[in-house]
């Protein structure tokens, strides 16, 4: 949705197996089968977190930096915090479009972790859906953490688990009160102050489009 998290929106999971990673399918690889894979096998997994729109009523145009600002709560001294965007077709294919991880440090209470997934130039068209996974490996491009653990994705108003796309068409995110833009630059270090309320929703200063997940 573009719309910020309403209040009764309950936290999704992952977990993490060091014993049964979450493996990468496709994507950005030089020593593996690389390109735009159907992730549906990964989406699949009860140990990942999905989250899918509605079926887009007008092309969305996406050119430039992707980014995913996701707010987790884990016991994990570290855990790894994948995140993988794809564009659902009507037939069910789950096309990867960008992903990207980013390790963190376990605090003990709610952190904001920046989930860099690069940059893209992909148009998506009418009744396709837009589609996040969230995982704790991407095992075969990534080394694996050791702890097994389970982390809690926060949706709500404080915690607006979101996505942050470089739209030129067809989406305008719905700012909610006290969400402040901020500019995408990349993967931050995981913010372990969840008090600062340093959360986005509309349009960063670039005019890339925000919306929760």
């Amino acid at each position: 949705t573009v719309e910020p998290p309403a209040e009764d929106e309950l936290a999704a999971t992952f977990e993490h197996d060091p014993t049964n990673p979450v493996p990468t399918i496709g994507g950005r690889n030089l020593r593996m089968a690389n390109g735009p894979k159907d992730q549906s096998f990964i989406e699949g997994r009860e140990d990942v977190a999905v989250y899918t729109s509605g079926p887009i009523k007008n092309p969305v145009v996406m050119m430039g930096p992707i980014a995913a600002d996701i707010w987790v709560l884990s016991p994990a001294e570290e855990m790894d915090v994948a995140v993988r965007l794809t564009d659902l077709y009507p037939d069910g294919r789950s096309m990867l479009i960008a992903s990207g991880i980013h390790k963190a440090r376990g605090t003990g209470k709610v952190q904001k972790v920046r989930v860099d997934l690069w940059s893209t130039a992909i148009a998506l068209d009418t009744n396709h859906r837009i589609r996040v996974s969230v995982s704790g490996s991407m095992s075969g491009a990534f080394a694996v953490s050791q702890e097994p653990y389970v982390a809690f994705i926060a949706t709500t108003p404080e915690f607006p688990s979101h996505l942050r796309l470089s739209v030129t068409e067809g989406l305008v995110a719905v700012p909610g009160p006290g969400l402040l833009p901020d500019p995408v630059e990349g993967a931050e270090i995981d913010e372990a102050d969840a008090g600062e309320g340093d959360t986005t929703a509309g349009t960063d200063e670039d005019g890339a489009a925000i919306g929760p997940i």
